[in-house]
């Protein structure tokens, strides 16, 4: 690793957690939530392994397979043929659970069309049983997956709660949204999708 990248990186880290500080010390929302352990992981990971398998829009997703909340694990391929929506949360960011009635609506909603609404929730090991108990009171009807090392959200380059991604029946992501989401954006979103 050269000087210049290190410092590069520091730099980045530096910024990203003094505008957070900087936010809740002054009370300032800023609407979406920093995964602070993805950022720093991201931040030292190798180049080389933080661009292994990039997400773009117009490229095909990145695959995954990670366990629901029985434990029985799911993979992307299961939906191959049929549009979907991945949303990345959290059970400690507020965006993400305010916008879980919208993502359910719109499961609800489109659920004939063949779409398909997946949460993979953030939540580091210590929470997941946290996790299960929000998801089961909270009723919601599509599955959630856990990535607690946030592997599949690195592929994904999330770095911010809230973010959700549009992946159209042939398996091209077709948009990115990075922050809390509203419900004329997801309709724009699923025009590229359905």
């Amino acid at each position: 690793m050269t000087t210049t990248s290190r410092t590069a990186r520091r730099l980045l880290r530096y910024a990203v957690l003094g505008f957070a500080s900087a936010a809740l010390v002054s009370g300032i929302s800023i609407g979406w939530c920093v995964p602070l352990t993805l950022l720093a992981k991201a931040v030292a990971a190798p180049a080389a392994a933080r661009s292994e398998h990039p997400v773009a829009v117009g490229q095909p997703a990145p695959p995954l397979a990670l366990p629901d909340l029985a434990g029985q694990i799911v993979t992307l391929n299961a939906y191959q043929g049929r549009p979907l929506i991945v949303n990345f949360w959290a059970t400690w960011c507020e965006p993400c659970r305010e916008e879980m009635p919208l993502l359910q609506q719109v499961h609800n909603a489109h659920q004939r069309a063949g779409l398909v609404v997946l949460g993979i929730s953030q939540d580091s090991e210590e929470r997941l049983t946290a996790v299960r108990m929000y998801w089961t009171q909270s009723g919601w009807g599509f599955p959630s997956l856990l990535d607690p090392d946030g592997a599949v959200a690195r592929r994904y380059q999330v770095f911010l709660l809230p973010s959700t991604i549009f992946i159209n029946a042939q398996g091209v992501v077709a948009a990115m949204h990075h922050g809390p989401i509203n419900a004329t954006q997801i309709e724009q979103y699923l025009a590229k999708i359905l």
